[in-house]
Order: structure tokens, then sequence, then C-alpha cells
């Protein structure tokens, strides 16, 4: 799961806009806004969209800001040691 903060969202024009954007990266799904007209909406996405493929589809769907990208932790105690 990969969250997303994003600035300037207002509508659900902008909910539209964004969601079409990232879902054409082609390595993007189940994408769902929480929109917060005056603030910084969150998006959660499935995928392996790289960081400049999320911050491209940002650009490309209007006047809006990337704010941060968090992503779940596969293995939130260190590295994964095939060994084990």
């Amino acid at each position: 799961m990969i969250e997303l903060k994003v600035s300037g969202l207002t509508c659900e024009h902008c909910v539209r806009a964004v969601t079409s954007e990232l879902t054409d990266t082609g390595s993007l799904s189940e994408v769902m806004v929480h929109l917060e007209p005056n603030g910084v909406s969150t998006i959660h996405a499935t995928g392996d969209a790289t960081d400049d493929e999320i911050a491209e589809a940002i650009d490309e769907a209007g006047d809006y800001k990337l704010e941060a990208i968090n992503r779940d932790d596969v293995f939130p105690h260190g590295r994964h040691d095939e060994n084990r």
C-alpha cells in the first residue's frame, strides 16, 4: 500500500483528475482519495509505481503538490534474510 499526501485538491474534479493520472501509470490500482479541500488530501493506492512515476502523474493531473510518499514496509524489522 502506498499513501500519498497531496495539497491543492479542492473538489471532485480534482479527485477524478488525480485518480485518472495515477491509474494511467499502469503501476497503481485501487486509488482511493480522501479529500481535504482546505488542507492536504490523503491518497491510498496499491501497486509498485516509482516515486518519479507518482510525482509525474500528480504533476500531469494539475496544479497540485505532492507533499509525501509513504510505503508499507514489507519487512518492518529490517531486511529480509532469505537464509532464515
